[in-house]
């Protein structure tokens, strides 16, 4: 039987949201479109070859050879990016109401304060961005959402009136159906200038089967030690391929039992790190999804290159250190 969200914990709805992140949930989808459209203004003032060096430049962690900077843009993800990353954690507090990178011991307070600060970070950055304008009616609504969902669920989680419209997406139903649930003289809230009051609130998203309570305040991640089952025990050497950062594809690269390899578009998903080396030796060059940083669900597609030499024990240890990294990450 399946769990009703209310009775869920940390590790379902993290899991949860790794599984629906990359096609319902990334900022970075409408990310996307505005550095596009932003690029093109800078091409109109300054040229087609300064914005590309520079974009190249700014890009860096994602960017690849010597491909237009729109391709980098469009084939890679920006774990590898602060404000990325953040606006990752913004989408899951939205959505589930967690904080993906709250550490064990973490004071309420201070989770408290990442978030305020979070929010209205990723508020004002939407604000700025006129996003009629650039992008119209039919653009990407996953920043929007994240953005609208973490500001209802801040208000509701500290006893203030939430947007209706936040109120809608928390509670799975479409603008509509809210309209008509606060207007006229059958209204179920007593809305005042579109802000419905915060007990009002709570009292309908408790009987919601689409809405996940808040649990960031006590629940904290649990990151297991990696179990590595059938792990070589010879030493003989292993050549795998090295990004730019020197970061090299090792076994801990795996995204729900799977190891994805192959260009954008063509890629390929094995269960075994050996079937999944062996793939990437036959590509030039060759490509592989690795984790942004912390805990962010979004996995970016680097190039090697170069190869270096290493051993399954080395490669198993460069696993367990992302791991820790990850768990600790700020």
């Amino acid at each position: 039987m399946d769990l009703k969200p209310r009775d869920t914990d940390f590790t379902y709805r993290f899991n949860d949201y790794v599984d629906v992140f990359d096609d319902e949930l990334d900022p970075c989808g409408t990310i996307t479109p505005i550095i596009h459209k932003i690029g093109g203004l800078l091409e109109t003032v300054f040229g087609v070859d300064r914005v590309q060096a520079g974009m190249k430049i700014i890009m860096e962690p994602i960017a690849s050879g010597s491909e237009p900077w729109r391709e980098d843009l469009y084939t890679a993800y920006y774990g590898e990016f602060a404000f990325t990353e953040m606006l990752t954690e913004v989408a899951a507090y939205g959505r589930y109401g967690i904080f993906i990178n709250a550490k064990k011991d973490e004071p309420e307070s201070d989770l408290e304060n990442k978030l305020k600060y979070m929010i209205a970070t990723a508020s004002g950055f939407l604000d700025q961005c006129p996003l009629d304008q650039w992008l119209g009616d039919n653009r990407p609504p996953q920043l929007e959402n994240a953005v609208l969902l973490a500001r209802g669920r801040w208000a509701l989680d500290h006893d203030k009136p939430i947007e209706a419209q936040a109120l809608a997406k928390l509670g799975g139903v479409s603008w509509g159906r809210m309209r008509n649930m606060i207007s006229g003289k059958d209204a179920v809230f007593h809305a005042e200038g579109g802000m419905i009051p915060a007990h009002e609130a709570l009292d309908w998203l408790a009987g919601r089967d689409d809405f996940y309570p808040s649990i960031w305040r006590t629940a904290r991640p649990i990151w297991d030690d990696i179990v590595h089952e059938n792990v070589l025990q010879y030493e003989d050497p292993v050549f795998v391929p090295a990004a730019r950062d020197g970061e090299v594809f090792h076994p801990g690269l795996q995204r729900g039992g799977q190891y994805t390899v192959g260009p954008k578009g063509e890629e390929v998903r094995y269960e075994r790190f050996e079937d999944a080396l062996d793939a990437l030796t036959r590509m030039t060059p060759p490509r592989w999804r690795r984790p942004g940083k912390g805990n962010s669900p979004s996995w970016s597609l680097v190039s090697g290159v170069e190869w270096k030499r290493s051993t399954m024990t080395e490669l198993y240890e460069i696993a367990k250190s992302m791991q820790a990294m990850r768990a600790d990450s700020p």
